[in-house]
């Protein structure tokens, strides 16, 4: 187990530390810009950005302004392309062998691209608020917030075990016809997620928020990202 994962060590590293200086980058700017004056703020979105009642998703808005709204995009992109990174270089590095299981591989690379993706989503999204913005939106959540995000992060980070597995196994060392195996492990799987996707998102943004429906859901998503992942991991 321990050498293979250090099969992996080197090329995760690189794609990691990639993305957290990409992150701090992107702090710098935001710093840059703000002391340049190129950031616009209002009163309400500086002191007060919730509004009492609507949806998490609404509440969250009212705090952005064009500033916050760019570097939110620019946080879920360095997150997304972490995903897709880890995914396609996990192909490369575990490549499809009958009767071999890359589940754990997958889990503990998958594992290690959420946190990291996190950790560059914070550090951009840090700098966007001020002092009082993120108190409100540290407490915002309560009890519940305890619950929601260690589910939150198993969820994403079996899901990007599950593509590792999903694609490694459907290229199979380039045999004829991968192409086809991609497209409908994808396609048939991806619907899968894709309704537990929504589902969380929905239960998450819904007002008031019902952790049971909330927590329901993303157990469920982690369970179907467990599903497909070994579905995959084992194919003979």
């Amino acid at each position: 187990m321990l050498a293979k994962l250090r099969k992996g060590v080197a090329p995760f590293g690189l794609v990691f530390g990639l993305g957290l200086l990409f992150a701090l980058i992107t702090r710098l700017g935001v710093v840059g810009l703000d002391a340049a004056g190129a950031f616009s703020y209002n009163y309400r979105a500086a002191t007060a950005p919730y509004i009492s009642t609507g949806s998490t998703l609404d509440q969250l808005c009212m705090a952005l302004s064009g500033g916050t709204l760019i570097g939110f995009m620019t946080a879920c992109g360095i997150a997304l392309s972490l995903a897709v990174a880890t995914v396609l270089v996990f192909a490369h590095v575990y490549p499809w062998k009958s009767g071999r299981c890359v589940a754990p591989m997958a889990l503990v690379w998958g594992a290690a691209c959420a946190l990291v993706s996190f950790v560059c989503v914070g550090i951009v999204i840090t700098g966007l608020f001020s002092g009082v913005q993120l108190h409100q939106i540290s407490s915002k959540g309560g009890s519940g917030t305890g619950a929601i995000l260690p589910l939150l992060f198993l969820c994403v980070a079996t899901l990007i075990a599950a593509a590792c597995c999903g694609l490694s196994s459907s290229l199979r060392d380039g045999e004829a016809g991968w192409v086809r195996r991609v497209l409908v492990a994808f396609v048939g799987c991806g619907l899968v997620l894709g309704v537990c996707t929504a589902g969380s998102f929905a239960a998450i943004n819904s007002s008031p928020v019902s952790l049971p429906v909330a927590v329901g859901w993303l157990a469920g998503s982690l369970v179907a990202n467990v599903g497909v992942m070994a579905l995959f991991a084992c194919r003979k």
